[in-house]
């Protein structure tokens, strides 16, 4: 086999094998934010917290987008592009199943979007590194 498909040591997973999970798991969890935001009703928190809400959004947003950076490899600007769209059409779509559209809800996704991507480019940056180890051993 050929160098680049052998795992970092000690994962035991081929690099081929992580970049299909990764990207698996970012399909996942797309439908699951298509799931809870399309969902007629607006789950209740079990806290009481200020802007609960918002916070839920950026946090799904910044899984999205940091698992879509690792495992496409695309340019910021195309992450950020792609999730503005994707919470967008959101948006757009709440308010045909009884939930309220805000403009808010979009300004917390981009905020995720941006620091997954941050992320996602810190786990390439790992990647890279890793195959540059694999070539040395």
């Amino acid at each position: 086999m050929p160098s680049s498909f052998h795992s970092p040591p000690g994962t035991g997973v081929p690099r081929k094998m992580r970049l299909r999970a990764i990207r698996l798991v970012a399909w996942v969890v797309s439908g699951v934010i298509l799931a809870l935001t399309l969902s007629p009703t607006n789950p209740t928190p079990p806290v009481s917290v200020a802007h609960v809400d918002k916070l839920m959004h950026a946090l799904a947003f910044f899984m999205w987008a940091a698992l879509v950076t690792a495992g496409w490899r695309w340019p910021g600007w195309l992450v950020l592009i792609v999730a503005a769209g994707f919470g967008g059409v959101i948006e757009l779509v709440q308010p045909l199943t009884g939930r309220d559209a805000e403009l808010a809800d979009l300004g917390a996704d981009m905020v995720g979007a941006a620091a997954g991507f941050w992320l996602g480019l810190r786990l390439r940056a790992w990647t890279r590194r890793q195959k540059l180890r694999d070539k040395v051993a």
